[in-house]
Protein backbone atom coordinates (compact mmCIF):
# COMPACT_ATOMS: atom_id res chain seq x y z
CA UNK A 1 0.00 0.00 0.00
CA UNK A 2 1.46 3.50 -0.78
CA UNK A 3 2.31 5.96 1.69
CA UNK A 4 -0.66 8.32 2.22
CA UNK A 5 1.78 11.34 1.73
CA UNK A 6 2.12 9.98 -1.59
CA UNK A 7 -1.53 9.59 -2.35
CA UNK A 8 -2.49 12.91 -1.40
CA UNK A 9 0.67 14.10 -3.57
CA UNK A 10 -0.64 11.94 -7.04
CA UNK A 11 -3.90 13.44 -6.33
CA UNK A 12 -2.84 16.81 -6.12
CA UNK A 13 -0.68 16.76 -9.11
CA UNK A 14 -3.99 15.37 -11.49
CA UNK A 15 -5.78 18.17 -10.07
CA UNK A 16 -3.28 20.57 -11.74
CA UNK A 17 -3.25 18.38 -14.54
CA UNK A 18 -7.53 18.68 -14.92
CA UNK A 19 -7.68 22.58 -13.85
CA UNK A 20 -4.39 23.16 -16.74
CA UNK A 21 -6.38 21.00 -18.87
CA UNK A 22 -9.97 23.60 -17.88
CA UNK A 23 -8.11 27.00 -18.09
CA UNK A 24 -5.35 26.36 -20.85
CA UNK A 25 -7.12 24.05 -22.63
CA UNK A 26 -10.66 24.91 -22.75
CA UNK A 27 -12.00 21.19 -21.73
CA UNK A 28 -15.10 21.00 -19.43
CA UNK A 29 -14.66 19.44 -15.87
CA UNK A 30 -16.15 16.60 -16.80
CA UNK A 31 -13.41 15.82 -20.05
CA UNK A 32 -10.62 16.85 -18.29
CA UNK A 33 -11.16 14.43 -15.56
CA UNK A 34 -11.98 11.73 -17.97
CA UNK A 35 -8.89 12.60 -19.72
CA UNK A 36 -6.75 12.28 -16.80
CA UNK A 37 -8.32 9.39 -15.40
CA UNK A 38 -7.79 7.66 -18.61
CA UNK A 39 -4.22 8.52 -18.59
CA UNK A 40 -3.87 7.37 -14.87
CA UNK A 41 -5.30 4.47 -15.67
CA UNK A 42 -2.87 3.95 -18.70
CA UNK A 43 0.60 4.28 -16.06
CA UNK A 44 -1.30 1.81 -13.52
CA UNK A 45 -0.62 -0.66 -16.25
CA UNK A 46 2.30 0.59 -18.51
CA UNK A 47 3.74 -1.75 -21.25
CA UNK A 48 6.67 -4.03 -20.41
CA UNK A 49 10.04 -1.78 -20.35
CA UNK A 50 7.62 1.50 -19.36
CA UNK A 51 7.71 3.28 -15.47
CA UNK A 52 4.65 4.80 -15.34
CA UNK A 53 5.30 6.76 -12.76
CA UNK A 54 8.57 8.80 -14.42
CA UNK A 55 4.97 10.90 -15.24
CA UNK A 56 5.44 12.59 -12.34
CA UNK A 57 8.37 14.06 -12.85
CA UNK A 58 7.01 16.02 -15.45
CA UNK A 59 5.49 19.62 -14.64
CA UNK A 60 1.44 19.04 -14.66
CA UNK A 61 1.09 22.06 -17.57
CA UNK A 62 3.06 19.74 -19.55
CA UNK A 63 1.08 16.63 -18.60
CA UNK A 64 -1.89 18.88 -19.80
CA UNK A 65 -0.47 19.98 -23.10
CA UNK A 66 -0.04 16.29 -24.03
CA UNK A 67 -3.31 15.36 -22.85
CA UNK A 68 -5.16 18.44 -24.71
CA UNK A 69 -2.33 17.56 -28.19
CA UNK A 70 -1.38 21.51 -28.27
CA UNK A 71 1.74 22.16 -26.72
CA UNK A 72 1.70 25.74 -25.02
CA UNK A 73 4.81 27.67 -23.55
CA UNK A 74 4.61 27.38 -20.14
CA UNK A 75 6.43 30.82 -20.12
CA UNK A 76 3.47 32.92 -21.41
CA UNK A 77 1.05 31.13 -18.42
CA UNK A 78 3.74 31.52 -15.87
CA UNK A 79 1.26 34.00 -13.74
CA UNK A 80 -1.74 31.47 -14.00
CA UNK A 81 0.15 28.04 -13.74
CA UNK A 82 1.55 29.61 -10.40
CA UNK A 83 -1.74 30.19 -9.15
CA UNK A 84 -3.14 26.73 -9.94
CA UNK A 85 -0.13 25.49 -8.09
CA UNK A 86 -1.00 27.95 -5.21
CA UNK A 87 -4.63 26.63 -4.99
CA UNK A 88 -3.66 22.98 -4.90
CA UNK A 89 -0.71 24.03 -2.57
CA UNK A 90 1.80 22.91 -4.52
Amino acid sequence: MAPMFEIQATDEFWSVVEECLQEFHHLSPVDAVEKGRALRRQIKTPPAGIIGEIIYHDEPFDVACELACRPLDLAQYRTQYDAILRRQNL
